[in-house]
């Protein structure tokens, strides 16, 4: 039987990743009651430690009758399963940027995540990018994050668009810092000034990105590049 409070907004959370990690942070911060539970048994992601004769499966039963609300921080393959098993007496919200189901709310943290966490003010002023047409305040009340929506039919473009933006600017980052370092022997802080004003330039004007030869159109400079 079912122990949640008439009324009240509770949360179980599902993974043991970076995301997970960050967003139970974030959620806890805010007040939010959060119970954590990942397959693996990991004690920093599971709120309950097995007693005799119980599996993580269990677990997840109890918090489940606990909560109010499933929030996925899972890999996209995974995620319908779950949808499957607790759409019918929870809200399901699930953090992909690309996977969608009628019975789940997507609602994407349009952040990359790392080992550390970050400043209150940070996470406050992530985007949060859903696939239907409700409020932060229906799902997520006490957040304030900046909310945009995408049909869902445009999710993968959206997260196709975004891992492209964030790994293929961190591949060409690191050949840079790597010759940097090696071949001319250059701290890679001397870069960040000239990386961080290519960015702001980039948003400031986005019609005119590019500097240097490639404007100029200076061919034996560019030439020379080869």
């Amino acid at each position: 039987m079912r122990q949640v409070p008439q009324g009240q907004k509770t949360y179980a959370l599902i993974g043991s990743g970076r995301l997970a990690f960050h967003m139970t942070h974030y959620l806890k911060s805010k007040g939010f009651a959060v119970y954590n539970w990942s397959r693996s048994g990991d004690p920093d992601f599971n709120t309950l430690q097995k007693e005799k004769n119980q599996t993580q499966d269990d677990l997840l039963d109890i918090l489940a009758d606990k909560t109010s609300h499933i929030l996925l921080a899972i890999s996209d393959d995974a995620i319908q399963t779950y949808v499957d098993r607790f759409s019918g007496d929870h809200s399901v919200i699930h953090f992909s940027g690309s996977y969608h189901c009628a019975n789940s709310i997507g609602i994407h943290p349009l952040m990359t995540f790392g080992k550390d966490l970050y400043t209150d003010s940070f996470y406050e002023a992530i985007p949060f990018v859903i696939d239907q047409p409700v409020t932060l305040n229906d799902i997520l009340p006490g957040l304030n994050n900046p909310l945009y929506q995408v049909k869902p039919e445009q999710k993968a473009l959206y997260h196709c668009l975004c891992s492209m933006s964030g790994n293929f600017s961190q591949m060409l980052f690191r050949g840079v810092f790597e010759k940097f370092s090696k071949d001319l022997n250059l701290p890679l802080e001397v870069l960040r000034p000239y990386l961080q004003k290519s960015l702001d330039n980039s948003f400031a004007d986005v019609a005119n990105y590019l500097t240097g030869p490639l404007i100029r159109n200076d061919q034996t400079t560019i030439f020379n590049h080869k």
